[in-house]
């Protein structure tokens, strides 16, 4: 399983909700599934990490979801934050419980 290109920020803009976005790409070998990222429940007790699970979620029953493919599928994620839980500064990302990924998180003014 490969990954690739993460990154994640605050928007933290005025008149705007501060919404948190993770972005990044993973290589797919097959056609029929695509990425999620989910956020973890329950999440760490360190409150500067937010925890995400990638998975592989099917697209529909079908026989040509079995078919071979190599490409490169992007992967995001958002979410409101409260003012509280800007304190975010790492995200780490997980696919079936190896951990793939630790992401410093930029803000964006």
């Amino acid at each position: 399983m490969e990954t690739r290109n993460w990154s994640a920020w605050i928007d933290v803009m005025p008149m705007s909700n501060r919404t948190l976005y993770v972005t990044g790409e993973m290589m797919l070998k097959l056609i029929g599934v695509r990425p999620v990222l989910s956020k973890r429940v329950p999440q760490g007790i360190n409150d500067t990490i937010r925890i995400l699970d990638l998975a592989l979620k099917p697209l529909g029953p079908s026989a040509e979801n079995d078919a071979p493919s190599d490409r490169w599928v992007p992967c995001r994620y958002e979410e409101d934050l409260e003012s509280a839980e800007t304190t975010c500064k790492v995200v780490s990302i997980y696919y079936e419980d190896k951990l793939i990924a630790d992401i410093e998180v930029k803000t964006a003014h």
